[in-house]
């Protein structure tokens, strides 16, 4: 992942999740990423990846019985990429995941 010609996305599942556990209380000080949320994504070099309705469609038919949306939407936007995780229940889906 570090390396120069390693193109990183991130989701668009990503702050929604990120600002929906600060907004509960489970994320204390998130509110620092979010507030600054494109210059951490230029600085990292990272690729916006947009939730399609193709994705949409996807997370919902998923069959694993897993029913967190925010990583159903991870399992279903699979773009050729492997996702960076720590939660096996994205790899139960099928996914291929790194951490």
């Amino acid at each position: 992942m570090e390396a120069d010609d390693s193109e990183l996305l991130i989701s668009s599942v990503v702050p929604w999740e990120l600002a929906t556990k600060f907004r509960i209380g489970k994320r204390p000080g998130a509110d620092l990423i979010l507030a600054d949320l494109d210059s951490a994504v230029s600085i990292r070099r990272l690729t916006p990846l947009p939730i399609t309705l193709g994705h949409a469609r996807r997370a919902g038919l998923l069959p694993s019985p897993h029913k967190d949306p925010f990583d159903r939407v991870l399992a279903a936007e699979i773009e050729a990429a492997p996702v960076v995780t720590v939660d096996p229940a994205v790899a139960a889906m099928g996914v291929e995941v790194v951490w």
